[in-house]
């Protein structure tokens, strides 16, 4: 059994640049959210964290997807490229990925469908989502960038 891989610092500052951090609470479409995108039944309006609460919760937060990520990754990835599965995650959610048709062609060994899969995660509500799509193309990038050194 191969060791749980861990997102790295590159990989945390490109989810902290994706992100955003909000210390105030703020209404997104999963409830009242902090930090980087932080959810937790005890906030609401009033809610205010500090820097170091909302990059605390970040981290635990890694910490655990990394887990599941690897978990369910069946293959052999380097650090490049697990953080783009961990950066994807932390935005779409673990069970859309672990559900997704790209960690099917992926644990398959078809690594260069693996930007064509990204590029299929760009809409909200039916409508491509210009921001949604700058992203995946930033992962896109990420993924090109260490698969090319591997």
């Amino acid at each position: 059994m191969r060791a749980p891989m861990i997102i790295d610092a590159d990989g945390i500052r490109h989810i902290k640049q994706f992100e955003g951090c909000k210390l105030k609470a703020y209404w997104d479409r999963k409830g009242w959210a902090t930090g980087y995108g932080q959810h937790n039944p005890s906030y609401n309006k009033d809610t205010v964290i500090t820097q170091i609460q909302a990059d605390t919760n970040l981290a635990e937060t890694l910490v655990a997807l990394s887990k599941d990520v690897s978990n369910v990754v069946k293959v052999t990835l380097n650090q490049g490229q697990f953080n783009v599965f961990v950066i994807f995650s932390y935005n779409i959610g673990f069970n859309a990925f672990q559900n997704s048709h790209l960690l099917s062609r992926l644990n398959s060994g078809n690594f260069a469908s693996v930007p064509s899969e990204l590029l299929r995660w760009i809409y909200s509500n039916g409508e491509i989502d210009s921001e949604l799509k700058k992203r995946r193309q930033a992962e896109i990038d990420l993924w090109n960038e260490a698969t090319q050194t591997n």
